[in-house]
């Protein structure tokens, strides 16, 4: 191996993660892993398939905590109406 810096592997150790595996997104989300097949396969949230593995894009783990954020005035309305708010 060349000691020149333009043909040294790039060290991709410490480089953000892209993709998490079933049972990570589950635990992160905190639900089981059935959940997170089931809103695979409702299309609630995308997979990408490679061989037989299941992973998750980190965007769309995000976008999907972002869609269903709830603001503070609906929070304090469904308080308000005893959590029976939808």
């Amino acid at each position: 191996m060349s000691n020149n810096p333009l043909f040294r592997q790039p060290d991709i150790s410490q480089a953000p993660r892209l993709t998490l595996r079933t049972k990570e997104v589950a635990k992160l989300l905190g639900v089981c892993d059935r959940t997170i097949r089931n809103w695979t396969e409702a299309g609630v949230l995308p997979a990408i398939r490679i061989g037989r593995a299941t992973l998750y894009a980190t965007a769309d783990l995000q976008a999907l905590i972002d869609k269903h954020k709830v603001q503070g005035a609906k929070c304090a309305a469904n308080q308000e109406a005893g959590g029976n708010l939808q």
